[in-house]
């Protein structure tokens, strides 16, 4: 058994037995272990993810471990426990290229420019090769409600191609022979 879930299991087990059982407790209990596991960067082995989700009942912080565990593995910089949940999906990362160059992996709030200079937000994977992202705007009055502008989705080849489009702006120029 992987360290990791041998940590979220002990949390798992206390809680169960400590008495008074509190889903609230337990709940709160492994979301706590979980975030703790991720934000230390404890070592993820691939099939983490699926043994977690195959271990516990639905409804529980583990069963449930989603875009927002992901998106939380991403600004830890957990590598190990990003590989483990794009293992659990089938799904490749989503890798985007800026207007500096750099590499960045998108994840639910990510945050690109896309073609006609629109600025998105990424929403949503609805399947291993398409991500939704939109344009948002403040409603005035409303605080943090926002109002969509476009909703774009995008495909893993379109963003190749964007990705490809952007590194080729970022090469520095191909030096030339002097003359002679």
């Amino acid at each position: 058994m992987s360290q990791v879930l041998s940590f979220l299991q002990t949390v798992w087990k206390t809680c169960c037995r400590s008495g008074g059982h509190s889903w609230r407790v337990i709940n709160n209990a492994n979301a706590a272990a979980l975030h703790l596991a991720i934000e230390s960067r404890m070592k993820w082995e691939r099939d983490d993810v699926v043994s977690l989700r195959a271990w516990c009942g639905r409804g529980t912080s583990y069963q449930s471990f989603g875009e927002c565990d992901y998106t939380h593995a991403i600004k830890a910089g957990n590598i190990s426990a990003i590989l483990a949940y794009e293992h659990a999906e089938g799904r490749k990362p989503f890798f985007y290229v800026g207007h500096r160059g750099n590499k960045s992996r998108l994840h639910v709030g990510a945050s690109l420019v896309w073609t006609d200079a629109l600025t998105l937000e990424v929403t949503s994977f609805p399947d291993a090769d398409t991500m939704i992202a939109c344009e948002y705007a403040p409603i005035p009055g409303e605080g943090y409600r926002r109002a969509i502008i476009h909703r774009v989705t995008i495909t893993r080849a379109e963003l190749t191609a964007w990705n490809k489009f952007m590194q080729s702006l970022n090469e520095p120029p191909a030096e030339e022979d002097p003359q002679p």
